[in-house]
Formats: C-alpha cells, structure tokens, sequence
C-alpha cells in the first residue's frame, strides 16, 4: 500500500516538475506554439524572374545567423542578420553580414506570418532578391528588404536541387523547385 502511494506521489510530482519547466522553456524562448498569417496589399505582383531581378539592387544566397523580433506600431517584424554564400548580383561580398527586415515574427509563441510565408529563422537558407530599406523601422541600421514582400525569397527544403517559393507565386515564379529554375546571373 505505501508503495503504491509512493509512485503516485513520485508520477505526480514528475508531472508537475515536466509542466513547470514546459511553461518556463516555452516563455524564455519564445519558441514558437501556435501561428497566425495576415494579409497585406503587395505594390507590385511579379509573375517572371527577370521582373524580379530588375527590381532587386541585390541577389544573394544566404544562411541565416539569427533573428530579432519586435513590435513597431502594432506590427510584428523581424530583423535577421544572415551570411552571403554567394552574390548574384550587388554590390556585396561573399561572407559579408547584412541585416533582412520582414513584416512578421514571433510573440508570445506564436508565429505571426505574411500570407503563410514563414519569416526567416535561424538556419534557415534561402536566395533572396532584395532592395536597400529606407524608412523608419530600426533607424541607424542598414537593412534590406525582400523584393515583392515574399515574392523574392526562396528557401532551401533539403537541398539547392530542391527550393521552396511561397504558395502565393504566380507565373514562373510558382514554377520555382531549384536553383537551377531562377536563371540567375553569373
């Protein structure tokens, strides 16, 4: 009978010590439980690459190296410091660390995203098409842009044979699966 009572207590109190530090690693980390996409009205639809390319002072293949979130004005963004792999095109080196700013980011667990296009994150790999940002988010800062909003990011799945662009794509852009299908510049 002591036993008995002796593993219930110790079940119970190994519950309560899993569920206790659950709450605190989730609230410490910040790691993302739940998500929430909003929409937003994108300037200029790109339906082909050299589109794309036309409008981005930038082309790069990066990883990233970490991510900042935070609230201006009531809207989440992100500010990710990632690393050149390789310049498409701009005036970049390989190597170089330059700063992406994207509407969305995690709060309180939860993941707010731009039409279910996830925000970079930590590790994450991607060909980026992008424009300088000039504006009042993070003054002091030189940062850039995707081009297009989501239109102009690209990420790894598993492999540089196998990229992901956002469901939201059309024309050749929706038609992207490899690096192979941007046609980048040399």
């Amino acid at each position: 009978m002591k036993s008995s009572m002796r593993r219930k207590l110790l079940i119970i109190g190994t519950l309560s010590a899993l569920v206790m530090i659950s709450v605190f690693t989730l609230n410490v980390t910040n790691y993302p439980v739940f998500s929430q996409a909003f929409g937003v009205s994108v300037v200029t639809e790109y339906d082909e690459i050299s589109a794309l390319e036309n409008d981005s002072s930038l082309i790069v293949d990066v990883i990233v190296e970490e991510s900042e979130y935070f609230m201006y004005e009531e809207v989440p963004f992100t500010l990710s410091k990632v690393k050149i792999k390789n310049v498409y095109k701009g005036e970049a080196k390989k190597g170089d660390i330059i700063n992406i700013l994207e509407t969305g980011g995690v709060f309180n667990n939860v993941e707010y995203s731009v039409e279910t296009d996830e925000i970079l994150k930590k590790k994450n790999q991607a060909i980026l098409y992008l424009y300088e940002y000039e504006g009042p988010i993070k003054e002091g800062i030189d940062k850039y842009v995707v081009t297009g909003l989501h239109q102009g990011k690209f990420k790894y799945k598993d492999s540089v044979n196998n990229i992901v662009s956002t469901e939201h794509n059309a024309g050749e852009l929706a038609e992207v699966k490899s690096i192979a299908d941007l046609k980048l510049p040399e």
